[in-house]
């Protein structure tokens, strides 16, 4: 099939890098294997669902690779991705876990378990610009009564968890991408928290990204600077936000600029 990406074969190891030209679609890689007895054809399809970007330089990427031999779901401190993690759930290796490589957070919420589901013992010292993780359900465990989970982030260990989405877990049966924009310039911790649920029903999480804050540059700083958010109705380059007779744009290109949220102040 055509790709834009890369693929290679090392050995018996076939890699295939995608870029954002991929996908959605699906490809087949197809295997010739010759003998004595002639040659036979196997084909395999590969779907790309969706392109994620790669980390940005800096992120933390905790993929429970070198995550330790955890059967249990008492919380227990260990390290992996070289951060200090407290771990109240399970180090998932079993079938039924939805993992990428060999190994996955397993979690559940019965009564007993601690809320704390996987919290940071030390703060991300350059702040969070961004948070994604995969999720879904646990083996057969279905999608009704699945574990709750909120991605939250504090200044202070103990008090102060600030909510950043929660995440039915069970809305997924095959791992999902979430990606949650942060934008905190300040040294933060990282929890995954989640109350009792009262079921035995279980969720895998993987692959989490945590992303260091990034200052604004350019048309955005210049924007936050008026106290104005990006992103929000009127701020786009073509609008008018303060109603005068000059775009944002116009303001922004003025020498020297001027406040696109005060209609006195123009170019």
């Amino acid at each position: 099939s055509n790709y834009a990406g890369s693929a290679t074969l090392v050995g018996t190891n076939f890699t295939f890098t995608t870029v954002a030209a991929d996908g959605p679609a699906t490809y087949t890689f197809t295997v010739l294997a010759t003998n004595s007895f002639g040659t036979s054809t196997g084909t395999a399809s590969i779907v790309v669902a969706e392109y994620i970007e790669p980390p940005p330089p800096g992120s933390v990427v905790v993929t429970f690779e070198d995550g330790p031999s955890k059967t249990g779901y008492a919380p227990t401190t260990n390290t992996m991705s070289g951060v200090s993690w407290l771990i109240g759930g399970v180090i998932g290796t079993l079938d039924g876990d939805k993992k990428f490589d060999a190994k996955s957070l397993r979690i559940r919420c019965n009564e007993g378990d601690s809320e704390i589901k996987l919290r940071s013992q030390t703060p991300f010292a350059n702040g969070l610009e961004s948070i994604s993780l995969w999720f879904s359900s646990y083996g057969n465990d279905g999608s009704n009564n699945m574990p709750q989970v909120s991605v939250q982030i504090s200044t202070n260990i103990n008090d102060g968890w600030i909510t950043l989405e929660t995440i039915d877990t069970g809305s997924a049966t095959n791992l999902a991408y979430r990606a949650i924009p942060v934008g905190v310039n300040v040294p933060a911790y990282f929890r995954l928290w989640a109350p009792v649920a009262g079921t035995d029903n279980r969720a895998n999480v993987d692959n989490i990204t945590l992303s260091p804050y990034v200052a604004p540059t350019g048309y955005d700083a210049f924007l936050l600077q008026y106290n104005v958010t990006p992103g929000d109705p009127g701020t786009a380059t073509n609008e008018n936000l303060d109603g005068d007779a000059y775009t944002n744009q116009q303001e922004f290109d003025a020498v020297p600029k001027t406040n696109p949220y005060d209609e006195t102040s123009y170019p």
